[in-house]
């Protein structure tokens, strides 16, 4: 019988494919890793004695609501008495008071566990800022009793009305009621008491509690224990089978029976973008301007369309007017040319869940009236999906470059006035655009929130939207500022980056400071030896023209980074603390969740984490195909990067860092719920897509493709015109003095 076939490389060692024998093996490694993978998940392994313990992936939740009151009740005539006007930091001082450690060992005694503590989170409010003082601490416990994180109480209020919502959740239903109803008791007892020793106070002003009905309790999903099982084994299985289909081209390639895919060196041609009379690539210019300099949430436009007349619809439907058009009746050269990729199978999977949950859970939406909202939140996920799809399909590689250029001076258009803004209190966009149109104006813009920062919305909604937007830029500017060819062109470049930091400052979030960080990381990672000495270099003239465009900006944003400050400002605090509360919603719709953007932040909890509301609302199955998109596209920029076209490989690095600051921003805030950063997300996805491309241009495309050889360096041919970077045809990527 003959044994596996072998081949030579190069260099004269063997190499031998993948064969049947090594794939069994890789199959059976698969599923045994993948069990074990799903099973310590699930279960806690004791070694002595030899056990499975189930970990507390099912569990109870309970609910009771209490109202704050006076001794003349505010429900008898609230509007006529002076004296009972509501103070919404008294209803957050006495839940507070649940925090006290003898509070604590109360219900921890209720529930079943003598000498144990209960674990505590809240109250929360987006209206108040979370205090430092939490309550009386009681008498001290010595020792002081353990913490069992599986007992947890979350003490909620909304911050417009006088009441507490006490959920506890334990592993039982009754333990979990044994929590609710015993805290409740401490709570009415102890302020009954507190107001017993307040003589000084009138009587109808004393405090009081009151119970709003009894407390209910029950399972979570009793099936979560094997939907999470199930789930486990699968992905691990997945991301099995997708390293061995790697292992096996890496060998095919060793072997020589399989090329390395780089695409042809880009070359500019005649039709290229902005040289072009092909109507697509100037719709998509056009849309990257509406991007940075139109407030696409807020402008509602004077045309009649079956949906909110927003720009980016609009523009949307005109777009896919002219694509269709050009489709069927345009000249062979200029037709769009879609080329299906991995990043195009997880959007359209990731679309399809979203759709699966929404369909799924109607009845439930239609119930709670969430149904409205939720519509609309599709209906903008629909639109980006479409414009990714449209523009992945038109653009060319040559053009990529080109439209990155006018990206970095957008960018720096919306951050100079991001400045502006700051410093005078006045939005040019809004203000623009109200003389154009029905403008819809933010909440808070230019308005302070509860920890005294300064709203500057720029063309967005959202503060952390907009340094979102203009760090996704950076990059691309740092690159462009190593590249630039010239003292005068070096200059006019880091004057740029200047400016996209200082807007980003301007809104005085931490985020402005921790996606350029992950720029620079990202970009330092694969050019160290050119990253560090253009650091060294232009470090200190970069913080001088920061701080003159905006001074004292840095300093405030570094100092809520702080070790002391980070952990205790409210904006950190609040946002991690409400995670307690939303484990029963993960864990009732654990694999397509309760509806794609059905949790309301505003009706339940602001959580400000894309990927935490994506496990609620899709599941944990939409949350693995949405993280797939950037996988994905990083798997597309890393080859890129490393391949011979050193032209190609200075915008796939850019590409890459976007993409990734786009995941730090999915972490910080719900980017799906803002327009500006999800399209211009998904813009650079579809340039990543179009970077595969072959760059050799319509006119040229029965040219042979070539592959460079190993022992010589690539050589491109100089672009017409400057694009980003003006050197990027250089035949390498040596470092330039900044």
């Amino acid at each position: 019988m003959p044994g596996p076939r072998r081949s030579s490389t190069a260099s004269g060692h063997s190499v031998t494919p993948m064969s049947w024998r090594r794939r069994v093996a890789w199959t059976v490694g698969i599923a045994l890793t993948a069990s074990v993978a799903a099973i310590l998940v699930c279960y806690r392994v004791s070694l002595a004695p030899s056990s499975l313990h189930p970990r507390e992936v099912q569990f109870s939740v309970a609910r009771a609501d209490l109202f704050v009151d006076t001794q003349v009740s505010q429900l008898l005539d609230r509007q006529q008495d002076a004296y009972l006007v509501w103070n919404p930091r008294m209803t957050q001082n006495e839940g507070l008071l649940l925090q006290a450690q003898a509070a604590r060992q109360i219900a921890a005694n209720a529930a079943g566990i003598p000498g144990q503590m209960i674990r505590v989170s809240g109250p929360f409010s987006e209206q108040l800022a979370p205090s430092t003082q939490f309550g009386p601490t009681g008498p001290q416990l010595e020792p002081t009793p353990r913490v069992n994180q599986n007992y947890r109480l979350l003490v909620d209020f909304d911050g417009a009305r006088p009441m507490i919502s006490l959920f506890g959740q334990a592993p039982t239903t009754k333990a979990a009621l044994a929590i609710v109803t015993s805290m409740r008791q401490y709570l009415i007892d102890y302020v009954a008491q507190l107001s017993r020793h307040a003589p000084d106070v009138p009587y109808y002003q004393r405090t009081v509690i009151r119970p709003l009905g009894q407390a209910t309790g029950a399972v979570v999903d009793p099936n979560a224990q094997f939907e999470l099982l199930g789930f486990i084994f699968g992905l691990v299985a997945l991301l099995g089978v997708g390293v061995m289909s790697a292992t096996e081209t890496w060998l095919r390639r060793r072997a020589g029976t399989e090329p390395e895919p780089h695409p042809t060196p880009l070359v500019d041609g005649s039709d290229d973008w902005p040289h072009t009379r092909r109507l697509l690539p100037w719709t998509m210019a056009a849309f990257l301007v509406m991007i940075f300099l139109v407030p696409i949430d807020g402008v509602t436009l004077p045309v009649h369309l079956p949906m909110a007349s927003s720009p980016d619809r609009v523009l949307l439907l005109l777009i896919i007017a002219i694509w269709f058009g050009t489709k069927l009746l345009g000249r062979p050269a200029s037709r769009p040319r879609a080329r299906f990729t991995r990043v195009h199978v997880a959007v359209i999977l990731f679309l399809g869940v979203a759709l699966a949950s929404d369909g799924i859970n109607s009845g439930s939406l239609a119930m709670f009236q969430e149904g409205t909202a939720t519509f609309k939140k599709l209906l903008l996920l629909g639109s980006i999906v479409t414009f990714f799809l449209i523009a992945s399909s038109v653009l060319r590689p040559a053009e990529v470059p080109r439209l990155i250029k006018l990206m970095i001076w957008l960018g720096v258009i919306v951050a100079f006035f991001a400045v502006i803004e700051a410093k005078t209190h006045s939005d040019i966009f809004y203000t623009i655009w109200q003389k154009i149109s029905s403008v819809t104006l933010p909440n808070e813009l230019d308005q302070k929130d509860e920890i005294g920062r300064l709203t500057v919305d720029g063309p967005t909604s959202e503060p952390l939207e907009l340094a979102a937007l203009i760090t996704m830029v950076l990059p691309f500017t740092i690159l462009a500022t190593i590249e630039a060819d010239g003292r005068k062109e070096r200059l006019k470049y880091v004057l740029a980056t200047a400016i996209l930091i200082a807007g980003a400052l301007s809104t005085a979030r931490k985020t402005s400071i921790v996606a350029p960080l992950v720029a620079v990381l990202v970009l330092t990672a694969y050019r160290p030896r050119v990253m560090l000495r253009g650091l060294l270099i232009s470090a200190l003239p970069l913080f001088v023209i920061v701080h003159l465009i905006a001074p004292g900006q840095l300093g405030s944003v570094v100092s809520e980074l702080l070790p002391g400050n980070a952990s205790n400002v409210s904006t950190t605090t609040d946002r991690v603390a409400r995670y307690d509360g939303v484990r029963p919603d993960v864990m009732s719709h654990l694999l397509v969740g309760r509806g794609f953007q059905s949790f309301d932040p505003h009706k339940y909890r602001i959580l400000d984490n894309e990927f935490l509301g994506l496990l609620i609302g899709v599941g944990a199955i939409g949350l693995a195909f949405y993280l797939s998109i950037f996988g994905s596209l990083l798997t597309i920029t890393h080859p890129l990067i490393r391949g011979p076209d050193p032209r190609r490989a200075v915008v796939a690095l850019g590409a890459q860092a976007a993409v990734i600051i786009a995941m730090v921003s999915n972490a910080l805030f719900d980017v799906l719920s803002f327009a500006h950063v999800s399209y211009l997300m998904f813009f650079v996805g579809a340039m990543v897509v179009a970077l595969r491309k072959d760059g050799v241009p319509a006119g040229l495309a029965s040219a042979p493709r070539a592959r460079p050889p190993e022992t010589a360096p690539v050589r491109t041919l100089a672009p017409p015109e400057s694009s980003l970077p003006p050197a990027v045809a250089r035949p390498a990527l040596e470092p330039v003095p900044m």
